[in-house]
């Protein structure tokens, strides 16, 4: 599509606004805010003309000038009423449509429709005609035709009800202005830059081609640029807009129209304190947009991630849709195993931060909103289950220093932006509703023994084990039902769960304000027996203003979610013996009697009563006000602030226990309340340099974080109606923790870019921890990046393809600092309790104790990024490939590093030149492979491949990691015994004695060294990563399929918990004819028995109890159908769309188990769900 340039006088476009404001007067049926809206666009381009149009000189001459020009207006206000008024009825027939490259033909159909009017027209004009992009809302007929025709070699006129369509006379009077005239000196050229919604474009950059000059605009997207001449050219561009050339044919004043960019290379993404595009930026920033996210039917909207970002691991803890999250990007970097790897989440400005006061760890991650002793059987709660995924706009993942420095040492693990969606300008008033119904289940299942096959295995291992078969030794056999049969995993799991989802969101305003008010309420409950399920809702509010200048901007957002959570841990095990007795007696009550032997005193469906629940209010908001100083400098100050409070509850009732001992009940709680406050002053400035674009940005941050947590526990209840309340128990106890962060910091960025192929980048930040004492609390720290469109040389474009489009080389380095080593270590502590025991009163007095060995000289951690990069772009941008490798190094390391047990301490809190490197490739591959009128097949593809490796360790023998980590090796490496099999003699597993001492040694000294037989290193992190899915658009109906991928090292889940042949313990299939029988025998497992010998802890230190898991999910499928304009006039609806979702469809994968992500052989599940549901817009 040609570049769409208008080129309108002030006055004549004054008369149209004029003219439409009038007619949409006349009409009240409209919606009162439109003639307001035109209003404010005379208004605009009134006191554009004013300005342009006044020329310089005394007091006086400008004033006689202003009393003479508004008589000039009053005049021409009144000859447009007269002489205009005939044209009204095309400006009160209103189209409202929205279509992307469709055909004139399409569009003139769509005309007919809504208005009544024809069009008369020959093919060959048609035939002619370029496509169109449009967007229009109640716009008049008039209007709407010429933003049509814009660009395209035909006109039209309107006669009665008729459009008359007729090809554009070619002007020969326009050579003669358009050739240069150089003997003249240059003139002073005013315009007007906006969008197709009229709203000025602030800050555009305008380019003299002549002379390489530019301009940027003001608030009210105007700009004079100097020296112009007849015939000169301008490039008009903008983030996230087509870049547009002008060729000067007068010197009057004009208005200028940018587009929409529909190239994805072009497109807006967000960067930290600022916007770019993907052609660019030089740093490493990954987004995902709204619909992406919406596609899943997660509760949990980080896992829209799963399979997006090459180099990102998400992985959810359980199946549970409340679970915690762990996330990980590009490796581990610390060798301390106590901090968990998240990256540093940012909503609208806001970081997302809660102190680990719990059990958060790297192998796990954190426990998110719940720090307290009750965590419940998801392992936490994720802070993002409290976050509407309708309020989504985009989330974006910065990678390298360029992108992330610039967020200080709280971007170390990289940084995760999410932005909430705002209404736009003129957008009118909408009301949305999204309505959706849903089911989920667990449909695979592990092949375990049935009943008889089970009978058989347990009598053979007892009489292995030389073992009679009675009721002390196999109770199983004699006391239950031998003929009984129960699949355990559907019994414990095997439920429906169902979803119900309601969002409502109003939006509107005008050019000066806008708003957006969002609510919604979701419901869904769990596969797993016992659990309640999940609920939340909440209320979401964003207002905009600006003021009639232009100068000043304010925005706000708040919003409050709560959520409740009934989940109840997976009762028993899903590898019970098949013929286990039921759950419950015919009264209801648990079966306890049946359930009792010799060895068990207690039924594992305790777990049934005792019903985790977790209440939590979420409070998010944030203030941004921005006024401009002066022309391209602008001063904004962020105010934000978050709170979650969470409420954790888990008792122990009578009813859960064997009434035989007479019990009594006990209960815990855990209230945790995490409150952060940031503020963020600004200084940015936008100009021209030389050729250039500069822009320079220059803060402050000042964040304050608190977390307490509050730990109580009731013993002795009596009577489980008493149980919810602690004060009923007659032993009480009450901890009480508290943390608190404090963060200071002042950043610094100038970026450059020059004749739109060379782009350079700086970040600079000083950073400010209360994490360190007072003569290291700061660091400083930055990165320098660059790129270089190569495909933009015209020497270059010689030698390149016609189908290569884009070359594009870019590269950074920077170092960040890492202050993840807990809170005030540096600073004595003390406390009344030690190891989790209250101490006893000493002299009538409470004693205290130290807690840790205080060093206030540790420093900040650096971390050393660098990154290359190769982008290419095929096919006018259509499709883009982006190989990336990168390499960071983390030395000084912040650790705990061993002293002499007589100070009291083990270790205390240092740094340790331990230097760990992460290094990798990433690769992208993005592609519009195939467009037509009613035809689009998109698609993509990332990997990730990283290589984890401790490269330094001096003094690793002094270490407390000397027998865990070596030099040259992963961090994740586990180092495990060699399996050799089963003995063929013996009939037991057996291992390689790899120094021949005749002892198959797994705890003395170094793996592999000395006495160690542990000399086989696995690698537990992933050995690549990624996704790759594929879109389809027919007409109104959309498909689009989403795939991730992995291959990392696990547990082989057929060797099962226990000895095959244990008691109440079922197997895996596998075993059958797959066991040792008798000498000779080679099988995969040992003979059975009852017993857990030596054998089998050796089994699970070997690389025989480890398998090489690869796995491809299908994760995603989303199907919608957009209803037809002429259905939706005839509803009077402006959008509707039903759509089909379903997640976790299928897995193709090596793995037996029950899912190659959950590495825990029985824990729950992903579930596999379905989604249908209905949005509409009013």
């Amino acid at each position: 599509m040609l570049p769409v340039i208008i080129r309108l006088s002030i006055i004549t476009r004054n008369a149209i606004l004029f003219n439409q404001t009038m007619q949409f007067m006349q009409n009240s049926a409209e919606a009162y805010s439109r003639p307001r809206k035109v209003c404010q666009n005379l208004r605009l381009y009134v006191a554009v003309s004013t300005k342009i149009m006044l020329p310089p000189g005394g007091t006086k001459l400008r004033g006689r000038m202003k009393v003479l020009f508004m008589t000039m207006k009053l005049t021409f206000i009144l000859l447009t009423i007269a002489l205009l008024n005939a044209s009204a009825a095309a400006f009160s027939q209103t189209v409202t449509y929205k279509g992307k490259d469709v055909s004139l033909k399409t569009v003139f159909a769509v005309v007919k429709q809504q208005t009544g009017y024809t069009v008369f027209g020959n093919k060959d004009m048609f035939a002619q005609a370029q496509k169109v992009t449009v967007t229009a809302d109640h716009t008049p007929l008039k209007d709407f035709l010429d933003n049509v025709f814009i660009g395209q070699p035909l006109t039209y006129h309107i006669d009665g009800k008729t459009i008359f369509i007729s090809n554009k006379p070619i002007d020969h009077t326009v050579k003669p202005l358009i050739k240069k005239d150089t003997s003249k000196p240059g003139a002073d050229f005013t315009a007007l830059v906006i969008n197709l919604q009229s709203e000025a474009m602030i800050n555009a950059t305008v380019v003299l081609k002549r002379t390489g000059k530019g301009v940027i605009t003001d608030v009210k997207g105007r700009f004079v640029m100097k020296d112009v001449k007849m015939g000169d050219v301008l490039t008009i561009s903008y983030i996230g807009y087509k870049t547009t050339t002008h060729i000067i044919t007068e010197l009057s004043d004009q208005v200028l129209l940018l587009e929409p960019t529909d190239n994805s290379l072009d497109q807006v993404i967000i960067q930290g304190y600022g916007k770019t595009t993907r052609r660019s930026t030089t740093g490493n920033i990954v987004k995902i947009t709204s619909d992406e996210i919406l596609r899943n039917n997660n509760m949990n909207p980080m896992l829209a991630l799963v399979g997006k970002v090459p180099g990102l691991v998400v992985t959810p803890q359980s199946g549970f849709a409340s679970s915690s999250v762990r996330f990980e990007l590009r490796g581990r970097k610390g060798i301390g195993g106590q901090f968990v790897a998240d990256p540093l989440f940012i909503i609208d400005g806001v970081p997302i931060m809660n102190l680990e006061m719990g059990s958060g760890n790297y192998e796990t991650g954190s426990t998110g909103v719940t720090q307290g002793f009750v965590t419940g059987p998801g392992g936490g709660q994720s802070p993002f289950f409290s976050l509407d995924p309708n309020e989504i706009e985009s989330i974006e993942v910065l990678k390298d220093a360029d992108a992330t420095a610039i967020y200080g040492s709280r971007g170390a693990n990289g940084v995760i932006l999410i932005t909430t969606k705002r209404s736009k300008e003129n957008s009118g008033t909408q009301l949305n509703f999204n309505i959706a119904q849903g089911v989920s289940m667990i449909t695979r299942e592990f092949d375990l023994l049935n009943t008889p096959e089970y009978v058989q295995i347990r009598k053979e291992a007892l009489a292995n084990d030389g073992l009679p078969i009675d009721a002390i030794n196999a109770p199983d056999l004699v006391l239950w039902d031998t003929t009984r049969y129960t699949n355990w995993q559907k019994k414990i799991w095997g439920n429906w769960a169902h979803a119900t989802r309601a969002n409502m969101t109003l939006s509107g305003g005008n050019m000066l304000t806008q708003f957006r008010l969002n609510g919604s309420f979701e419901r869904q409950t769990e596969v797993n027996l016992g659990s309640e399920g999940n609920k939340r809702g909440g209320v979401s509010l964003s207002v905009t203003h600006t003021s009639i200048n232009n100068r000043f901007r304010a925005n706000a957002t708040a919003s409050y979610m709560l959520t409740d959570v009934g989940l109840s841990a997976s009762p028993g095990n899903a590898d019970m013996a098949p013929n286990s007795p039921s759950i419950y007696n015919k009264d209801g009550s648990l079966n306890f009697e049946e359930w009792m032997t010799n060895s068990r005193y207690e039924t594992p469906f305790a777990v049934l009563k005792q019903q985790f629940s977790n209440k939590t209010g979420f409070l998010r908001g944030s203030m941004n006000f921005a006024y401009e100083l002066a022309r391209g400098l602008n001063a904004s100050i962020n105010f934000g602030y978050n709170n979650s409070k969470s409420d954790a509850f888990q008792a122990m009732p009578i009813a859960a226990q064997n009434p035989i001992f007479n019990p009594t009940g006990y209960s815990f709680s855990s209230t945790t309340n995490s409150r952060n406050l940031i503020v963020e002053p600004q200084l940015n400035y936008n100009t021209t340099l030389g050729k250039g674009r500069l822009s320079a940005l220059l803060g402050g941050t000042w964040q304050s974080t608190q977390t307490d947590v509050s730990n109580m526990m009731g013993f002795g209840f009596t009577s489980d109606d008493l149980i919810h309340a602690i004060q009923n128990a007659p032993v009480q106890s009450v901890t009480q923790v508290f943390g608190e962060y404090k963060y200071a910091a002042v950043f610094a960025r100038l970026s450059y870019s020059l004749h739109d192929r060379y782009y350079f980048n700086l970040n600079a930040r000083r950073d400010g921890s209360s994490r360190f004492g007072a003569d290291n609390r700061f660091g400083n720290f930055g990165s320098a990046g660059a790129a270089w469109i190569v495909s933009g040389e015209k020497w270059m474009q010689s030698w390149l393809p016609k189908s290569l489009s884009l070359v594009k080389l870019r590269g950074s380095y920077g170092i960040v600092g890492s202050d993840n080593v807990g809170d005030y270590q540096y600073m004595a502590q003390w406390s009344s309790m030690l190891n989790g025991n209250i101490l006893e009163d000493y002299d009538g007095k409470a004693p205290l104790t130290s807690l840790i060995a205080v060093n206030p000289s540790y420093h900040w951690q650096a971390n050393k990024k660098f990154e290359a990069s190769l982008s290419l772009g095929f096919l006018n941008d259509r499709i883009s490939l982006d190989a990336s490798y990168y390499n960071e190094r983390c030395d000084n390391q912040l650790t705990q590093f061993p002293i002499a047990l007589m100070t009291g301490f083990s270790n205390v809190t240092a740094n340790w030149p331990a230097n760990v490197e992460n290094s990798g490739w990433e690769f992208t591959l993005n592609g519009a492979f195939m467009e037509r009128e009613n035809f689009r097949w998109t698609g993509y593809f990332n990997i990730g491949i990283n290589k984890n490796k401790l490269i330094a360790y001096p003094g690793i023998e002094e270490s407390p990691y000397y027998t865990v980590y070596k030099v040259g090796q992963s961090l994740n490496t586990k180092y495990l015994l060699h399996s050799t099999g089963v003995d063929p003699q013996t009939g037991y597993y057996s291992f390689e004695d790899r120094n021949k001492d005749g002892v198959i040694d797994m705890t003395t000294g170094i793996p592999g060294e000395g006495v160690n037989d542990r000399y086989i290193p696995i690698d537990l992190s992933p050995k690549y990563l990624g996704g790759f899915g594929t879109g389809f658009r027919y007409k109104n109906f959309d498909l689009n399929l989403a795939f991730n991928f992995r291959r990392q090292y696990g547990i082989d889940p057929s060797y099962g918990s226990v000895a095959a042949g244990s008691l109440e313990s079922n197997q895996s299939r596998e075993l059958l004819g797959n066991y040792w029988q008798k000498p000779g025998d080679v099988k995969k497992f040992q003979r059975l028995t009852t017993i857990s010998s030596i054998e089998i802890n050796e089994l699970r230190e070997s690389d025989a109890y480890y398998q090489d898991i690869t796995f491809v999910r299908l994760n995603n499928v989303a199907l919608s159908y957009t209803l037809p304009s002429k259905w939706l006039a005839a509803m009077k609806l402006k959008t509707c769309r039903l759509y089909l979702q379903a997640q976790n469809v299928f897995v193709i994968t090596n793995y037996k188990g029950l899912d190659p992500e959950i590495y825990q052989p029985f824990a729950i599940p992903p579930v596999k769900s379905f989604v249908g549901g209905l949005s509409i817009q009013l």
